[in-house]
């Protein structure tokens, strides 16, 4: 069936919010009917709102087959803050997630800066075969209480977490026992993948609770996988009542190859452990991030091939929709150029070491 394009920014579009394009993707007067593929394009004439959230909940009934919410092409951040679409949040009021909530769909390519404020979830990928993809998640501090901050989180099977960069994750309150901190988490066994992922800066300056943890996997199994990542950066530097202190974290199960930490977690038998961040990044200057590799670091050309085909005991990851795994955050198709994979979400290009062009996903929000 058809792909229905529809433009979303605050000029001259057929919708000025997200929240809007949802709203209206039941409504076969938008030009929707059953079997169609919804595509919201958003542009960067100003901030989105990151301050209520929002849900993807919409096009169950008159029969769409996936949904997907991303920034237009030439308006897709590059990797690094402000160069994109940007959805921005104000307030320190710990709700407004941002959430898929309805089978396949996928929110890509967009930035989130949390703008040094507190929030809980930022992505939260809520139903099955939903995934988040090329998102830029920054600026994050702890929501407070006894809850887990988290970047992206994936609570149901046949989800997927992939080429996203999450830095600046600061755990800044004397919070409860059993309050977290973590870039990425994967919470499901069952045709799940969190792959080509770069995570850095998830740190503690206050007595934290239970954790922090870069990427952390739980209720893993043999249908789970991890692959191609990169974890670094996650550390306290309070002086009292420390935390489990966990750059890559495996609860239970799952494969995992081919990841890269600055400690030993990262497991598998071809991982790359005990390495440092401003030997791998562009810089790690506080303000002036770019996670883009360095030349001639041990991430580069070392990754699986992930490749548009990705399957898990047959089964397509990303599930089967108008999605794959081979664009890197910056836009550049991995597979159509004949790349050996990176690990990371940035595929190395000498002559483009940093500020290249991306494509990200989002999906909705709810109350936990």
């Amino acid at each position: 069936m058809a792909t229905v394009t529809k433009s979303i920014g605050a000029t001259g579009r057929d919708y000025t919010t997200i929240d809007s394009w949802e709203s209206f993707l039941d409504d076969a007067s938008e030009g929707y009917a059953d079997g169609d593929d919804a595509l919201g394009q958003c542009y960067a004439d100003s901030d989105f709102d990151g301050n209520a959230g929002f849900t993807l909940n919409g096009g169950g009934t008159i029969g769409l087959d996936s949904r997907t919410l991303s920034a237009a092409p030439g308006e897709r951040h590059d990797g690094t803050a402000n160069s994109g679409v940007r959805i921005l949040r104000d307030t320190d009021a710990a709700s407004g997630y941002v959430t898929s909530y309805i089978s396949y769909t996928q929110i890509d390519s967009l930035e989130y800066d949390a703008n040094e404020k507190r929030v809980l979830i930022v992505l939260w990928c809520r139903s099955e075969h939903t995934g988040a993809q090329r998102m830029l998640i920054h600026g994050a501090r702890t929501g407070g209480g006894n809850n887990a901050t988290k970047g992206v989180y994936c609570s149901q099977k046949k989800t997927w977490i992939c080429n996203n960069i999450v830095y600046n994750f600061v755990h800044d309150q004397d919070n409860g026992a059993d309050a977290m901190m973590m870039g990425l988490h994967e919470n499901q066994n069952d045709v799940t993948s969190i792959c080509n992922n770069t995570v850095y800066g998830v740190v503690g300056t206050e007595s934290t609770g239970r954790a922090l943890v870069g990427i952390k996997i739980t209720n893993g199994g043999g249908w789970q996988r991890t692959q191609n990542n990169i974890s670094m950066g996650t550390v306290y530097t309070g002086s009292a009542d420390p935390p489990a202190v966990t750059p890559i974290d495996f609860t239970s199960g799952g494969t995992a190859d081919k990841n890269m930490s600055s400690d030993d977690t990262a497991r598998g038998t071809t991982n790359y452990r005990n390495e440092t961040a401003a030997d791998i990044f562009v810089s790690v200057a506080g303000g002036a991030e770019d996670l883009m590799l360095k030349s001639g670091t041990d991430a580069i050309g070392n990754g699986n091939d992930l490749g548009t085909s990705f399957s898990i005991y047959g089964n397509p990851s990303p599930s089967a929709g108008p999605w794959e795994h081979a664009t890197d955050i910056t836009g550049r198709d991995r597979d159509a150029e004949g790349d050996t994979w990176d690990l990371g979400a940035a595929q190395f290009v000498e002559s483009t070491t940093a500020g290249s062009t991306q494509p990200i996903l989002m999906l909705a929000n709810t109350a936990l």
